[in-house]
């Protein structure tokens, strides 16, 4: 199905791309769960959410890494931000071009004013990264598009 896909290729490149943020390492979940209840349920519409935090503040077992000792002590768990993304199909029916309408809702907060800076640098890079407009994509189809000549 074409929006199932469409939903999927958006959450493989928000993936991608949070794995790959320079000079910052993230700890992304990808799971299904409702907006706007702090991961409780209120009967509303689940949807596709890839969460992100800074990966040292989190161990495998969600308690806080040791050698961050100090910087955990005034944090919440998850560290300076939280991101929430999440994906839905902005409508069901293929457009004229054959393209699936795809939105990226995020909920973003950052307790710190160094998870803001954070926040503002990776929300500032999305759009191009998922409609693979910015300078690294052009660059990159162009090569691939060279390489086919």
């Amino acid at each position: 199905d074409d929006v199932i896909d469409a939903n999927d290729e958006v959450s493989s490149r928000l993936l991608t791309y949070f794995n790959e943020v320079r000079d910052l390492s993230l700890k992304c979940i990808d799971q299904c769960r409702e907006r706007n209840t702090d991961g409780m349920p209120s009967g509303g519409t689940k949807m596709r959410c890839i969460t992100v935090i800074e990966e040292r503040f989190s161990t495998s077992d969600g308690t806080p890494a040791l050698q961050h000792e100090q910087d955990n002590t005034n944090l919440p768990q998850e560290g300076h931000f939280v991101i929430d993304a999440f994906i839905s199909t902005k409508n069901t029916q293929q457009n004229s071009s054959n393209n699936v309408d795809v939105e990226v809702s995020l909920e973003v907060f950052a307790h710190t004013a160094f998870g803001t800076s954070l926040v503002n640098k990776i929300c500032g890079q999305l759009p191009g990264e998922i409609g693979r407009t910015n300078r690294r994509w052009r660059r990159l189809l162009k090569r691939q598009e060279a390489d086919m000549c």
